[in-house]
């Protein structure tokens, strides 16, 4: 019995064959090194850092109470504070709520699709999918509206509901500027009404008849055709758009007349100003009475003059060319290669120099204060904004020349390799190659940082410098200095 147990004993111990046999991948083996690793890194303050680059940034500020997170580069990020938090996976969609004001905005796919929610009113959208409002208005009741191309219903603010299928049957109310609009196997048949006057229209566009208290006319398109309201304006045209004429503003004390034979010939008038055109738009004329301007078109637009009491125009398209004002300069050389603009607020003044369009040099210089505000950008090299109150931003590249709210969020940050921030107080941030270098400062403490390689941390009279995350460390203090090996918990003193 013994010798049948040692033998089974020998038996359990052979080593496994090579195909049964665990293996763990070296990226594992390190980036479990490097949480451990970590748990062992000492900090000078209560903030907590792991930097496993390019995998994952995770940075909390207890001073702040913020917490950061960044992994796999640029792709995701987050970032919570007691008054915001922002979440995203770029460029999919990317989430921002605000505590302070009770909303939220979530956005995918930017710039085709977007939601956003404001205490009792939210709206989203996917173009071309769907679309959705809901409005809550104390004074005016509540009102929502739905639409998944060719479906769509909603509820106005007085509780009437309407919906259809595009293009079989469909009514709207309060909708692209009329009260009520009705389709029927559209373009076939379409009713639409505004105030007391209704419009039908058969094939639209090519026949319509519109009636009303006050207001009448009929098309047969583009034949001819004739809309008047009494006392407002009257419109006719025939063989549009070649010959129309129209009076406008009729119940005012500056009513407009125009008449076309297009392109051959067209007037407007009116007390204040008259204007005449031949072969529209090439060769015009216009005198502003009211405002002592007279100009030549000749032909438009390579050539145009203007001068009056307080402006003054010259082109010679694309060569040069200059419009001036009491309050506004604009112009260009060789456009779009070179042109400007100065223009005088009422608070600030503003310049503006740009090459090629997207390059640009702005300044803003305000009056009551001594400090200005300033914009660079050399595409697709770095882009560069300073605002009057000191905060500023640098990018390299910054290869999206948009300045939109939506596009920093979602796409821009893809394809940046190095940024600068500094805001109001004085605290800057600067990371390359999405954290693998870091460079934070503040007031009361300064940290940088290289990936898991290398980082160094000061506050107040205290700073540590640590290699691999404590397997050599440096610590110094006002009156003492101490080093820590392999991540042993004893110091070395002195």
């Amino acid at each position: 019995m013994v010798f049948k147990t040692l033998r089974h004993l020998r038996l359990c111990n052979k080593p496994f064959p090579d195909h049964q046999r665990l293996k763990i991948p070296p990226g594992m083996l390190v980036l479990l090194f490097m949480l451990i690793a970590s748990g062992c890194a000492s900090s000078l303050t209560g903030d907590r850092r792991l930097n496993l680059w390019p995998l994952l940034n995770y940075y909390k500020d207890t001073e702040h109470r913020t917490t950061e997170l960044d992994a796999i580069g640029p792709f995701f990020t987050l970032y919570s504070s007691p008054l915001e938090q922002r979440y995203g996976l770029r460029p999919l969609f990317f989430v921002n709520k605000n505590k302070e004001v009770s909303s939220t905005e979530i956005e995918y796919l930017f710039p085709l699709g977007k939601y956003r929610k404001k205490e009792k009113d939210s709206s989203f959208y996917l173009v071309p999918l769907f679309s959705s409002h809901k409005d809550s208005i104390d004074t005016q009741g509540k009102t929502h509206d739905f639409g998944m191309f060719p479906i769509f219903w909603g509820k106005d603010e007085d509780g009437n509901r309407y919906g259809g299928l595009f293009p079989i049957y469909g009514k709207l109310n309060h909708r692209f500027g009329k009260d009520q609009i009705r389709f029927y196997l559209w373009p076939f048949y379409l009713f639409s009404k505004d105030d007391d006057c209704s419009t039908h229209d058969i094939l639209w566009p090519f026949f319509s008849c519109t009636k009303g208290e006050n207001e009448r006319g009929f098309k047969v398109w583009p034949l001819f055709g004739h809309y008047e309201k009494e006392g407002e304006f009257s419109r006719d045209f025939a063989l549009w758009p070649i010959f129309f004429k129209q009076k406008t503003d009729l119940d005012t004390d500056n009513p407009k007349s125009t008449k076309a034979a297009l392109p051959f010939f067209v007037q407007k008038k009116s007390p204040e100003k008259v204007s005449r055109s031949i072969l529209w738009p090439f060769f015009n004329y216009s005198d502003d009475r009211k405002n002592e301007y007279k100009q030549w078109d000749m032909p438009w637009p390579l050539f145009q003059y203007g001068k009056g009491v307080e402006l003054e125009l010259f082109r010679f398209f694309p060569i040069y060319g200059y419009k001036r004002s009491a309050d506004s300069k604009t112009g260009y050389f060789l456009f779009p290669l070179y042109t400007y603009s100065k223009d005088e607020f009422e608070d600030h003044k503003d310049t503006t120099y740009r090459l090629l369009l997207i390059n640009k040099y702005q300044k803003k210089e305000f009056k009551k204060e001594s400090r200005n505000a300033k914009s660079i950008r050399v595409w697709p090299l770095f882009y560069y904004n300073r605002e009057k109150e000191d905060a500023i931003k640098f990018c390299f590249p910054e290869v999206i020349p948009l300045e939109n709210e939506g596009f920093e969020r979602n796409i821009s940050p893809l394809f940046r390799l190095y940024e600068y921030n500094r805001d109001s107080h004085g605290n800057t941030e600067s990371k390359l190659l999405w954290w693998l270098y870091r460079h934070k400062k503040s007031n009361t403490k300064e940290l940088f940082e290289i990936a898991f390689l290398l980082d160094y941390e000061k506050e107040k009279d205290m700073s540590i410098f640590s290699f691999l995350k404590g397997i050599f460390e440096y610590k110094q203090g006002k009156e003492k200095k101490s080093i820590k090996l392999l991540y042993l918990p004893w110091r070395i003193k002195w």
